[in-house]
C-alpha cells in the first residue's frame, strides 16, 4: 500500500517535470526566434538604410561634356595631394583643366549634410575636400568627393578618376598660371599637363588612341567608370589640339597662411558657365588668348571723369598733368592737393579692374589699385615726385 503511493507520487512528479522541461524548451525556442527575429530586422533596417544612403552616390554620366575629376592620392586611399578636373567637350573638342586645392573649404548644403551623415556621423558640416578619405572609406570616398563638390560648385561630375602618387608626376605637374576669363587671376599651384603626357599624347596617332586609353586605364588605380566606356571617348580625344588645352584654378584665396582655400563661389560658376556653354573651338593658346583677353579688357579712360592730387610736394604739378592728358583727349574734371605724405611713385586708384590701364604709359612706375574713388568719378591720379613736368 505504502509502495503503491510512492510510486504515484513518483510518477507525478516525474510526469510534472517532463511537462516542465517541454515547456521550458518551448519558451526558449520561441524566444529565441522572437529575439533573432528582432536582430534580423534590425539587421535588415540598418543594411536598407546604408543601402538607401549609397544611392546618393553620384551615377556615372557619359556623353557632353565629359566632366572627370582626377584625384592623387596613395596606394591605401587615405591621403589626397591633388585634385584637379577635367572637362572634355566632344563637341568642340575643347579639352579643359581646373585645379581644385585639396585644402578648398567645403560648406555643405543641409540637405547632403542630412544624408552623408548617416553614413559618416562624424562627418562635419564644415570641411576640407582633401579630407573626404577621413571620412569614408576606401574608393567610396572619391564618389562622396564628387558629391560634395558638385554641392559646393554647381557642377555635375561624370565620373571620377584616381591616380597613384607615385604616377601622378607622369600625367600632371604645377605651374604659375595667369588668366582674365572671368576675372583676372593667377595660382602658382594651377596643374597642367606633365612633359610626359605631353610627349605621349603628341607621338599617339588617331588610330590609336583606343590603345592609349586602354594603357591609361591600366595604370590608374582606381575609377567608377570601365574600359568600355572610357575608350569611347577615343575619337574626341583624337581630335583634341593638346597644344591648346586650356588650364584654370578654382577662384577664390588662400587663407590662414595658405592652410585653407576659400572658394569665391560667384566667379567659380562664372568660370564653369564659360567652359561649360562654350560651342566654339579653342583656335589660339590660352597664353594667346590671355594676350587678346588683356587687350581687350583695357577700357578707354578718355570717356571718363578724372580728378588729379598732386602729391609729389612740388608745385602745379596737378595743373600741368590736367594740361598734357588734356591735351590728349582725357576729361580732368578737377584737380587739387593730395593732403597726404609725400609720394615718390604715383598712384592710379580706379572704381574697376579694367579702367587706368590706359593711362599706365605716362608715368614711370605707377602703380593701379582698385579702391575708392570720390562719388562723380571714375579715376583719381595722384602725382608722384619722379613724375613732374618741368617748367
Amino acid at each position: 500500500m505504502q509502495n503503491n503511493k510512492l510510486q504515484k507520487i513518483f510518477f507525478r512528479t516525474f510526469l510534472i517535470t517532463i511537462i516542465v522541461i517541454v515547456m521550458v524548451t518551448i519558451i526558449g525556442l520561441v524566444s529565441y526566434k522572437v529575439i533573432k527575429g528582432l536582430f534580423k530586422d534590425e539587421k535588415k533596417e540598418t543594411q536598407t538604410q546604408t543601402v538607401n544612403s549609397l544611392n546618393i552616390i553620384t551615377d556615372i554620366t557619359l556623353g557632353t561634356p565629359s566632366v572627370e575629376l582626377i584625384y592623387d592620392a596613395d596606394e591605401n586611399d587615405t591621403v589626397i595631394k591633388h585634385m584637379v578636373i577635367g572637362i572634355l567637350n566632344t563637341e568642340t573638342h575643347n579639352l579643359d583643366y581646373v585645379t581644385v586645392p585639396v585644402n578648398t573649404m567645403i560648406n555643405v548644403s543641409d540637405e547632403l549634410y542630412s544624408e552623408l551623415s548617416k553614413i559618416s556621423p562624424s562627418l562635419p558640416q564644415s570641411l576640407k575636400i582633401g579630407d573626404v578619405t577621413n571620412y569614408f572609406g576606401g574608393k567610396e570616398a572619391y564618389e562622396y568627393g564628387e558629391l560634395l563638390l558638385e554641392d559646393a560648385i554647381g557642377v555635375k561630375m561624370s565620373y571620377y578618376t584616381k591616380i597613384p602618387t607615385g604616377d601622378f608626376a607622369n600625367y600632371f605637374t604645377q605651374e604659375s598660371c595667369e588668366y582674365y576669363q572671368p576675372a583676372k587671376g593667377t595660382y602658382d599651384d594651377t596643374l597642367v599637363y606633365s612633359s610626359t603626357l605631353t610627349s605621349k599624347l603628341s607621338a599617339t596617332k588617331p588610330e590609336n588612341m583606343i590603345g592609349f586609353l586602354t594603357d591609361y586605364n591600366n595604370e590608374i588605380g582606381a575609377s567608377n567608370l570601365t574600359l568600355s566606356n572610357r575608350t569611347k571617348y577615343a575619337s574626341a580625344y583624337a581630335q583634341v589640339d593638346f597644344s591648346k588645352n586650356y588650364y584654370w584654378h578654382l577662384f577664390g584665396e588662400f587663407t590662414d597662411g595658405g592652410d585653407k582655400f576659400e572658394i569665391n563661389v560667384k566667379q567659380t560658376k562664372k568660370l564653369f558657365d564659360s567652359i561649360l556653354k562654350n560651342n566654339a573651338t579653342y583656335t589660339v593658346t590660352q597664353k594667346e588668348n590671355n594676350e587678346l583677353l588683356k587687350k581687350s579688357s583695357v577700357s578707354d579712360s578718355k570717356k571718363l571723369k578724372i580728378k588729379i592730387l598732386n602729391g609729389s610736394g612740388i608745385r602745379k604739378q596737378a595743373a600741368k598733368w590736367q594740361e598734357k592728358l588734356e591735351a590728349d583727349g582725357y576729361k580732368i574734371a578737377e584737380i587739387g592737393d593730395y593732403g597726404e605724405d609725400n609720394l615718390t611713385t604715383s598712384k592710379i586708384i580706379t572704381s574697376s579692374e579694367t579702367t587706368g590701364l590706359d593711362l599706365v604709359k605716362y608715368f614711370k612706375n605707377a602703380q593701379v589699385e582698385v579702391g575708392t574713388v570720390p562719388e562723380g568719378y571714375n579715376i583719381v591720379i595722384v602725382i608722384g615726385s619722379e613724375d613732374k613736368i618741368e617748367e
